[in-house]
C-alpha cells in the first residue's frame, strides 16, 4: 500500500477497452505470419544446430533479426504472437516430414526464442501485458487467442518461463490484472484508486472473487471440508439409515458432479487427456453408484424378514464403495494444491510417470492375452470357470507367488514351461522396461520442472479465470436453483446485478478477509503493478537489482571504472525503442 499521496492521485491505468475488436486485419495479421515464417526459413537452415539458437550470444537471434522481425510485421505488437503461430505452423508440418524433423523443430524453437527476446526486450511495461501479452488476436481459419494461451497450446515452456511473462502471470493469479466482463479486455487493479469512471471502488467487491488466487483458496478449503465430511460419515457415522450429515455429503458431491459435467461440456475431448480427470470421474460414478443404493434402501418397507435382509446388503454394499473412496479422495487432493511449487511438481512427475506406465500395461494386457489363449488351449476338458482360473494363475504369479503346480493341471508338460516362461517375461523382462520408463520419465521432468511448473501454474491461473462468477461447490447447486430461473425474466445487466448481490451475501465473510488481506499483507503484491510513468519503464524489478542511478553513483565511487563485465550486462538490457514497436 503506497504511502505516497502523489502515487495516490495517480490514474487508474486504463481499460483496453477496445481490445474486443481487432486493430490488425485478418489478412495483415496472417501476411505477417507468412512473411515471418519465410524470413525464419531462409535464416534457419539444416546446418544449424539448437545451441547456436539457445546460446546467450546466439548467431541466430540477433538484435538484427528481432529488428527484421518487428518489421516485418504491420502489427509492431504483435511479434510474439505471430512467432508462436509460426513454431504451430512448424510443429504442425514436422510430422508429415520425418526426414526433416531437427530442422522443423529448430525453426519451431528459433520462433519461440524470437518471441521471447521480443518480450523481454520491450521498454513499456504496460503495453507489454496488455497490447502484447493479452491481447486476443485472430488470424484466418483460427480461434481468437492471446500470446499467453497460444503458448500454452503449443506447450512453449522456454516462452512460459520468460520473467515478463511470469510477471504477467503472476498479475493475473493475483488479481493486479482482471478481466472486464467479456475477457478480452483487462484492467489494472489498486486498492486505493477509484474505477476508470473517477467512481471510488467499493470496500468489499464481490469482483475479487473472480481472481484466481482467491477463486484456489476457495477451492481448496471447500475440498478440504468436503474430505472432512466424508471422514466423519465413514469412521463415525456408518449408520444403518443415512444420517442428515450424509446427505449433506451427497448434496456436495452433487455440486462437484454438475461442476465436472460443465468442464467435459467446455473442454470437450480435452478434459480426458488429463489422468486426474479420469480420476474424478470414477470418484463421481462410484458417489451416483452409492447414493442409489442408498435411497433405494431408504425406500424398502422392512416388513418382513427378506425385506430387511435384502436392505441391509444394499446398504452394506454402498457403504462398502464408500469406504473405499478414501485412496481416490486423497489423490484428488493432490490435484487441488498442484498451484504450490513443491506439491505442483509432485503432480507434474507423478502425471508423466502415470502417461509412461499406459505403455507397461498394454504390453502385459497383450501378453495375458496370448497366455490366456495358450491355457485355454491346453485344458484337457473344458469348464465353465476356466477362464477366471487361468487369469487368476497368471495375475498371482505376477503379483506375488507363482503356482507351477496348479500350471501343470492344464498340461502335465508344457503347462509348467509356459507358465515359467510366462513369468520371465513379465517379471524379467516387462518389470525392467516398467522401471526403465518411470526412471527416464522421473529424470525427464526434474530436469525442466521448473518449466513444466510454470506452464502447469498458467494453464490454472486461465482456467480459473475463465470461470468468473461460476460458484463452487455446493454453492454451484444453490446458483442453479435460486439465481438461474431469473435470467430468461432479466437483461443482462440486471441479471449480472442480481448475481453479484447473491454472491455478495453468499461470501460476504470470504469478501471481507479479501479486503483485509488486500489492504494489509497483500498490499505490496498488487501495488508492485502500478507504474509511475505509463509509457516506460526502464528499470529492472528484480529485487535488489541495482538502477541506472545506482551503477552512477558507483561508477562515481570508483572514479568512472567501473567493471567491464558490469558494463557490457547493462549494455545488454537494452530495450526495444518506441520508433521500433
Amino acid at each position: 500500500m503506497s504511502s505516497s499521496n502523489s502515487r495516490e492521485r495517480t490514474p487508474l491505468l486504463p481499460s483496453i477497452d477496445h481490445h474486443h475488436t481487432n486493430t490488425v486485419l485478418d489478412t495483415d495479421l496472417t501476411n505477417s505470419i507468412r512473411n515471418l515464417r519465410n524470413y525464419i526459413i531462409l535464416n534457419v537452415t539444416h546446418k544449424t544446430e539448437d545451441s547456436d539458437i539457445l546460446s546467450r550470444n546466439s548467431s541466430v537471434v540477433t538484435d538484427q533479426f528481432l529488428e527484421d522481425a518487428i518489421n516485418i510485421c504491420v502489427d509492431k505488437d504483435s511479434v510474439a504472437f505471430c512467432a508462436l503461430r509460426c513454431t504451430q505452423q512448424f510443429q504442425e508440418i514436422r510430422d508429415e516430414y520425418p526426414q526433416w524433423n531437427n530442422v522443423f523443430d529448430n525453426r519451431a524453437l528459433c520462433a519461440e526464442v524470437l518471441a521471447m527476446r521480443f518480450v523481454s526486450k520491450y521498454s513499456r511495461r504496460l503495453d507489454l501485458f496488455t497490447e502484447v501479452l493479452l491481447k486476443k488476436r485472430l488470424s484466418r481459419d483460427r480461434r481468437p487467442k492471446n500470446v499467453i494461451e497460444l503458448a500454452l497450446d503449443l506447450h512453449a515452456t522456454l516462452f512460459l518461463s520468460d520473467p515478463e511473462v511470469s510477471r504477467c502471470v503472476e498479475g493475473l493469479w493475483n488479481g493486479a490484472i482482471v478481466p472486464i466482463e467479456d475477457g478480452k479486455r483487462f484492467r489494472f487493479h489498486f486498492n486505493e484508486q477509484g474505477n476508470d469512471d473517477g467512481v471510488p471502488r467499493r470496500l468489499v467487491s464481490a469482483d475479487r472473487l473472480v481472481v484466481p488466487k482467491y477463486a484456489n483458496v476457495i477451492e481448496v478449503v471447500l475440498s478440504v471440508g468436503f474430505l472432512l465430511v466424508y471422514t466423519f460419515v465413514v469412521n463415525f457415522e456408518n449408520t444403518y439409515e443415512p444420517t442428515p450429515l450424509e446427505w449433506v455429503m451427497y448434496f456436495w458431491a452433487a455440486g462437484y458432479i454438475i461442476d465436472e459435467i460443465r468442464q467435459i461440456w467446455t473442454d470437450r475431448i480435452r478434459y480426458f487427456y488429463s489422468l486426474w480427470s479420469w480420476v474424478s470421474c470414477l470418484i463421481y460414478l462410484i458417489f451416483i453408484v452409492i447414493l442409489t443404493l442408498r435411497v433405494y434402501a431408504f425406500t424398502i418397507v422392512d416388513d418382513n424378514e427378506d425385506d430387511k435382509t435384502f436392505k441391509l446388503k444394499l446398504n452394506n454394499i454402498a457403504l462398502d464403495l464408500l469406504s473405499t473412496l478414501a485412496i481416490f479422495l486423497w489423490m484428488r487432493l493432490l490435484s487441488v494444491l498442484d498451484w504450490m511449487r513443491y506439491f505442483g511438481t509432485y503432480y507434474i512427475i507423478l502425471q508423466a510417470m502415470f502417461k509412461d506406465g499406459i505403455i507397461f500395461f498394454l504390453l502385459l494386457f497383450w501378453v495375458l492375452v496370448g497366455f490366456i489363449q495358450a491355457f485355454l488351449a491346453l485344458r484337457p476338458e473344458v469348464a465353465g470357470d476356466d477362464f477366471i482360473k487361468i487369469l487368476k494363475l497368471l495375475l498371482t504369479g505376477y503379483l506375488t507367488d507363482p503356482d507351477f503346480e496348479a500350471a501343470a493341471e492344464f498340461h502335465p508338460v508344457l503347462g509348467q514351461i509356459l507358465f515359467g516362461f510366462y513369468i520371465f517375461i513379465t517379471v524379467i523382462i516387462l518389470q525392467t522396461i516398467l522401471f526403465s520408463f518411470f526412471a527416464a520419465s522421473f529424470q525427464n521432468v526434474v530436469d525442466r520442472s521448473g518449466a513444466e511448473y510454470l506452464a502447469s501454474f498458467t494453464l490454472k491461473t486461465l482456467d480459473l479465470l475463465e470461470q468468473r462468477y461460476y460458484y463452487p461447490a455446493p454453492f454451484n447447486i444453490v446458483g442453479l436453483v435460486v439465481i438461474l430461473p431469473f435470467r430468461p425474466f432479466l437483461s443482462l445487466s440486471a441479471y449480472r446485478t442480481l448475481h453479484l448481490w447473491f454472491t455478495s451475501v453468499v461470501f460476504f465473510p470470504v469478501l471481507v478477509c479479501i479486503t483485509w488481506y488486500e489492504r494489509g499483507p497483500g498490499a505490496r503484491k498488487i501495488e508492485r503493478y502500478r507504474f509511475d510513468d505509463i509509457n516506460e519503464s526502464e528499470e529492472d524489478d528484480m529485487p535488489l537489482n541495482p538502477t541506472a542511478e545506482d551503477l552512477a553513483t558507483i561508477s562515481k565511487l570508483l572514479n568512472g571504472r567501473l567493471r567491464a563485465s558490469e558494463a557490457k550486462d547493462r549494455a545488454e538490457e537494452g530495450t526495444v525503442t518506441e520508433s521500433g514497436n
